[in-house]
């Protein structure tokens, strides 16, 4: 991994998945991680604090928040996770196949004027390979 040369910054991170038909509790099974957020295709909609808000959700979707080390290195703690995941390679891969999509949420909160973060090729290959799109948010 290269230096960080800029300020400090800290990170959350999260993958999530939405499929068309997918029960929640495959996913869950197939991953072994707990799920912090799911819903099933279908499902009526509801708020935070299960309020309904009217109509059903359109496609099931599985959320697992990682629990972030307190660094500045968002690019090592993304290529652990990555590599925790390509024994779920053909899982991960079949989500894709069959409607599905695959997110790595990056939450950013920059703690300084500028941030910085190289994301190295080795680490998007996984990713890609995998099927997982990263998001990111920038928070200043």
């Amino acid at each position: 991994m290269a230096a960080q040369f800029m300020n400090p910054y800290s990170y959350k991170l999260s993958l999530s998945v939405f499929h068309p038909e997918m029960e929640p509790s495959t996913m869950t099974t197939a991953l072994g991680m707990e799920p912090d957020g799911a819903h099933r295709a279908g499902d009526p909609r509801r708020n935070s604090t299960g309020t309904l808000l009217g109509g059903v959700y359109d496609c099931s979707f599985w959320r697992h928040r990682f629990p972030t080390p307190d660094d500045s290195d968002l690019p090592g703690f993304l290529h652990r996770i990555a590599v925790s995941l390509q024994p779920h390679r053909t899982f991960l891969r079949s989500l894709r196949e069959t409607g599905g999509d695959l997110e790595l949420f990056v939450g950013l909160f920059a703690e300084g004027k500028n941030i910085g973060a190289t994301i190295s090729y080795d680490l998007m290959s996984i990713l890609a390979d995998l099927g997982i799109d990263v998001g990111l948010d920038i928070y200043a």
